[in-house]
């Protein structure tokens, strides 16, 4: 999150950079940021039609519930993520760098891919919430991501 008075990111568990401890005089209480809308893969699934029209149940809805089976999921990245590592996004995996179901996504031709991948590097650098802000002027699944100053 990002603290207006010491005018830095501060206990940031998706970033090492500028993690920095919050001094204790220092209160504040967020709710953490919901991420139901942000898909494995980096894709942010608020601003899609079929989702808000019901037609589609997006890549995270229903699994928390049981109303959806994780284990039938077509998607390997999103068995690894939401099954095995318990993640919210694939940004927040230690093996991000390295590992062959994310690198493989983002090795696919297409524009999309390029920019899923800006997403997961935003959000591992900026977070969750900085990430959810820049989505509000976005018209689809991505859209330009302005670094945090």
């Amino acid at each position: 999150m990002y603290c207006i008075e010491l005018g830095v990111f501060v206990n940031n568990p998706l970033s090492s950079k500028n993690n920095i401890p919050l001094p204790s005089h220092i209160n504040i209480h967020m709710p953490p940021p919901d991420t139901s809308l942000i898909g494995c893969c980096g894709a942010y699934c608020g601003t899609c039609r079929a989702l808000l029209d019901k037609t589609c149940k997006g890549c995270k809805l229903g699994y928390d519930d049981g109303k959806r089976d994780i284990r039938a999921a077509r998607c390997a990245m999103k068995r690894c993520c939401l099954m095995e590592k318990e993640l919210e996004t694939c940004a927040g995996c230690p093996e991000f760098e390295e590992c062959p179901t994310i690198q493989g996504f983002f090795a696919k031709k297409g524009y999309k891919y390029k920019k899923y991948r800006e997403s997961l590097e935003f959000i591992r650098k900026y977070g969750y919430q900085a990430f959810l802000e820049a989505t509000r002027s976005w018209k689809g699944a991505y859209g330009r991501l302005e670094p945090v100053e």
